[in-house]
C-alpha cells in the first residue's frame, strides 16, 4: 500500500500511528488520572496536586491557554503545620494517562511528544520532573527518566520534547507524571511547580531498530544485528561454538575476530575428548552399589553428541540409582581420574574449562541444590590430605586442590564452563571429575556428561 514499503526481508510502514493526543483544553473533560495522597502525619489535607488550569501565570506560557501542571495554584509547597512556612510536605501525586495500545502498530517504534516547563528546586536530583512507563496488568516498569536540571532547563518552555518508548513496544502501557522526591524535598518547593500540554503519544516510523524481528526497522538498509544500534546487545554477541554467524557480519564462531581470544577456539595446551570412545587414559572409581560408575560411552542417548561419539559420563547405562525403583539404601557417587599428571607452565593464565550436559535432579526443587552435584578438580598433590587416614574428611580437607562445582543453571543443555586455576601453574597437576547424589532417592536421571575437556595456558 502506499503507506508500507519492502525493506529488510518484510512489508514495514512508512506512516506513524496516533495513538493519544491531549491539548488540555480548559472546558474538557480530564484524561490523565490523578491521585492526590493523605497528608502526612496531622497536617492539612494537600492542596498542591495535578489539575488543568492556567494558574500560576507564567509569562512564558502566554497564548497556550490551560496545560497538565502540579502546584496549588502558587508554588508546589504543602506546608507542614497549621501556621505555614519553609517547611513542606513531601511533593507526592500523580497524573497517569489512558491505556496506551501498541500491540498491533507492527514495526511502528513509541513515542511521546509534549511542550513542558517546570520551575522547581536545582539543588539536588530532587523534585526532579519523572516520567515513568508502565505495563499495564504486570504493573512492570519499563522506563524511567528525569528531565534534566540544569539552569539552562529551569523555567525555560521546551516545545516539542521528545521521549522514545521502544521498552513500549507490542505492548499496553500507560504515562505517569510525578516528580522525584528525596531525603530533602520537604524544603523549599517554592517555584511554580511542573507544567505539561500539547501530549501527543504516537507510533512513528523509522526511529529505532527493533533488534532480532528479522526486519529493516529503521531504513538503513540493515537488519537487527548487522545495524550499529544492536550491537551492544547480548543478542548480538558472537557465541563462538554454536555454528551460528550472531553478530551478523559474514563471520561464524572461530573465523570471527570477536573469538581470537576465545577458549572455544585458541588452541589448548591439553586436550581430552572422547571422539572413539576409549577411556583416553581414565580410571575409575566406581558407586558403591548399583553398578554405577564413570564411563566413556554414548548410553543412555540424550540426544545428538556436539563433537563425537561419545561423552565422559556417570550412570549405570541408563540412571544412577542403586536400588530397586530408585529407592536404594546407598547414594551414588563416583570418582574420574586421569592417570597421567602433567605440568602447567609458571607465569601463565591457566584455565581449565569442559563442555557440560546435566541431566540431575533439578537444583530448584526442595532442597535440590545440596544433592546431585558435579565437580570438576584440580589438584597438585595428588589429591593427598595431611595425614593419610580419612582423606578427605572434615578435620582433614585437601591440601592443594582447587574444586569446581559445575553449576545446574541450564539443565539438559550442553553448556562450556570453565574456572580459573591460575594458582596450579608452575606446578604438576593431576585432574579429576566427581559427583555425588548425596542421597539413594529421585536419581532416575541420565547423570552429568562431559566432554572436551581442555587446559589453556594464555
Amino acid at each position: 500500500t502506499k503507506e508500507s514499503k519492502c525493506a529488510g526481508g518484510g512489508c514495514k510502514p512508512t506512516v506513524g500511528c496516533l495513538i493519544f493526543a491531549d491539548s488540555f483544553e480548559c472546558s474538557a473533560n480530564p484524561t490523565f488520572a490523578v491521585v492526590v495522597p493523605p497528608p502526612s502525619g496531622n497536617n492539612p489535607p494537600r492542596k498542591v496536586m495535578w489539575h488543568v488550569d492556567q494558574t500560576p501565570v507564567i509569562g512564558a506560557l502566554a497564548g497556550m491557554g490551560c496545560a497538565l501542571n502540579y502546584n496549588d495554584g502558587t508554588d508546589y509547597c504543602d506546608s507542614i503545620g497549621q501556621s505555614g512556612g519553609n517547611n513542606c510536605q513531601f511533593p507526592l501525586g500523580t497524573a497517569t494517562s489512558p491505556l496506551l495500545d501498541f500491540t498491533a502498530t507492527g514495526g511502528l517504534s513509541p513515542q511521546l511528544t509534549m511542550d513542558t516547563y517546570y520551575d522547581v528546586d536545582n539543588s539536588s536530583a530532587n523534585d526532579t520532573p519523572r516520567i515513568r512507563v508502565i505495563e499495564e496488568g504486570t504493573n512492570t516498569e519499563l522506563k524511567n527518566v528525569l528531565l534534566p536540571k540544569q539552569n539552562g532547563d529551569l523555567k525555560v518552555l521546551k516545545k516539542g520534547y521528545v521521549l522514545a518508548m521502544p521498552e513500549a513496544q507490542g505492548k499496553k502501557v500507560r504515562i505517569q507524571f510525578s516528580l522525584n522526591f528525596g531525603g530533602d524535598s520537604s524544603t523549599g518547593n517554592s517555584g511554580a511547580g511542573w507544567f505539561v500540554d500539547n501530549v501527543s503519544v504516537q507510533a512513528v516510523t523509522g526511529l529505532v531498530e527493533l533488534c532480532g524481528n528479522g526486519l529493516d526497522d529503521n531504513f538503513n538498509g540493515l537488519t537487527d544485528c548487522a545495524d550499529a544500534a544492536c550491537k551492544s546487545l547480548n543478542l548480538c554477541v558472537e557465541v563462538c561454538n554454536d555454528a551460528k554467524d550472531n553478530d551478523a557480519d559474514g563471520a561464524t564462531d572461530c573465523t570471527d575476530t570477536d573469538c581470537s581470544t576465545s577458549l572455544a577456539c585458541v588452541k589448548p595446551l591439553y586436550r581430552w575428548g572422547f571422539d572413539i570412545c576409549t577411556n583416553d587414559g581414565w580410571s575409575y572409581t566406581p558407586s558403591p552399589g548399583g553398578n554405577i560408575s564413570w564411563a566413556v560411552d554414548a548410553t543412555p542417548d540424550i540426544g545428538p553428541l556436539p563433537y563425537g561419539a561419545c561423552t565422559l559420563n556417570f550412570n549405570n547405562g541408563k540412571n544412577y540409582c542403586t536400588g530397586a525403583n530408585c529407592q536404594g539404601n546407598s547414594s551414588a557417587s563416583g570418582r574420574a581420574t586421569l592417570n597421567q599428571p602433567f605440568d602447567l607452565p609458571a607465569g601463565k593464565k591457566i584455565t581449565l574449562s569442559a563442555s557440560v550436559y546435566l541431566a540431575v535432579e533439578d537444583a530448584n526443587s526442595a532442597n535440590g541444590a545440596a544433592y546431585d552435584n558435579t565437580w570438576l578438580e584440580i589438584s597438585s598433590n595428588g589429591f593427598a590430605c595431611a595425614q593419610a587416614a580419612n582423606c578427605p574428611s572434615q578435620n582433614n580437607p585437601y591440601t592443594a586442590v582447587i574444586s569446581y562445582q559445575l553449576p545446574r543453571d541450564q539443565p539438559k543443555t550442553w553448556v562450556l564452563r570453565q574456572v580459573d586455576v591460575s594458582s596450579m601453574a608452575g606446578k604438576t597437576a593431576t585432574l579429576r571429575v566427581r559427583f555425588d547424589s548425596g542421597d539413594p532417592q529421585y536419581n532416575d536421571f541420565p547423570g552429568p556428561f562431559l566432554d572436551e575437556i581442555k587446559i589453556h595456558a594464555l
